[in-house]
């Protein structure tokens, strides 16, 4: 395999000696990590040979072949990335919104022309290489949010499931059979991530998962917002989970904010009991109690939609770029 990439890249340099200290680079990166996001980024400025860039080299149609080809060849063997499934549920009443969920679910208020939820899937859509599906879980106001999935025009990438149940446990219990063999994503309705980077969430997975061998990874924060409404993380080893509090009354020492968003094996399936009230408090306790590994990931920035102040805050900032630029 290794002497298969070195010939196809010599190829490119050959036929393309503007492409050859990305040719170099990409070789470098394979030595390194084949699996590497830095290696399909660097494909990809290969890929930017365009037909007017090869006529400047005198390059026939027939080297420009080889050479796309070539790059496309190298393309596959780094498209077969492991997808994750994500999980959003949306069945709760929003009652911390109140008076403004008197009529509709929390994840509906619009902030920036577009409903919490469709922030939240756009974000997967827009990264489907490393997304399988989006299943939204209903239960009140299933109709208003099938309607609103629909019209944010994800087609068969976003599906809604009616599950009556009166916590994130058991909607995962009554998910079981489904995804039982599948990694998949936790992604609480109310939380907004600015900057979001899946590309390096979806590898450092994958490199804690081996190096690590854990169960999950938890997305988590330096960044508080306010009130303190939120599950509180205090990490053990480096970027390892240590212990777990659900909403203290008050922060202690350098802990880390809880997002509510997660990835996990199916192997979390296990440890989930009905009688447990929620995932974090309860089913990552029996989980810290097995000794079983969770990972943390940082992120910079988010906000938590729990309540009318926060609420308006996004929805007067001047500068909503983290909504508005993302994927235009």
């Amino acid at each position: 395999m290794r002497r298969e990439i070195k010939d196809l890249l010599v190829k490119i340099a050959k036929f393309a000696p503007t492409a050859t200290p990305y040719a170099g680079q990409v070789y470098a990166q394979f030595l390194a990590d084949k699996d590497s996001n830095e290696l399909k980024l660097l494909l990809g400025e290969l890929v930017k040979l365009s037909k007017d860039e090869a006529r400047k080299l005198d390059i026939n149609n027939a080297e420009l072949q080889v050479i796309r080809e070539s790059i496309n060849y190298l393309l596959s063997k780094q498209s077969k990335k492991t997808k994750l499934t994500v999980i959003i549920p949306a069945g709760g009443d929003g009652g911390s919104l109140f008076p403004v969920t008197q009529v509709m679910p929390k994840c509906l208020v619009t902030i920036a022309n577009k409903s919490i939820l469709q922030h939240i899937i756009d974000q997967f859509y827009h990264n489907s290489d490393l997304f399988e599906r989006v299943i939204v879980i209903t239960d009140r106001y299933s109709k208003a949010i099938e309607e609103n999935v629909k019209q944010g025009g994800y087609g068969d990438f976003a599906e809604c499931k009616h599950i009556s149940a009166k916590s994130v446990p058991e909607v995962l219990i009554n998910l079981k059979d489904s995804l039982k063999n599948s990694l998949f994503l936790l992604h609480f309705n109310d939380v907004l991530i600015e900057e979001c980077d899946w590309e390096h969430i979806h590898q450092r997975y994958f490199e804690y998962r081996k190096r690590k061998k854990h169960i999950g990874m938890l997305l988590c924060s330096k960044y508080y917002p306010s009130p303190l409404g939120i599950g509180v993380i205090k990490e053990g080893q480096t970027d390892t989970l240590s212990s777990f509090i659900e909403k203290p009354d008050q922060l202690v020492g350098d802990n880390l904010a809880n997002l509510a968003v997660a990835i996990f094996e199916p192997d979390i399936l296990d440890y989930l009991e009905i009688e447990h009230k929620g995932l974090f408090e309860d089913t990552i306790g029996s989980v810290i109690n097995a000794k079983r590994t969770i990972s943390l990931y940082r992120v910079e920035k988010w906000h938590h939609v729990q309540d009318l102040k926060s609420l308006y805050f996004l929805q007067n900032e001047a500068d909503l770029g983290f909504l508005t630029r993302r994927y235009t």
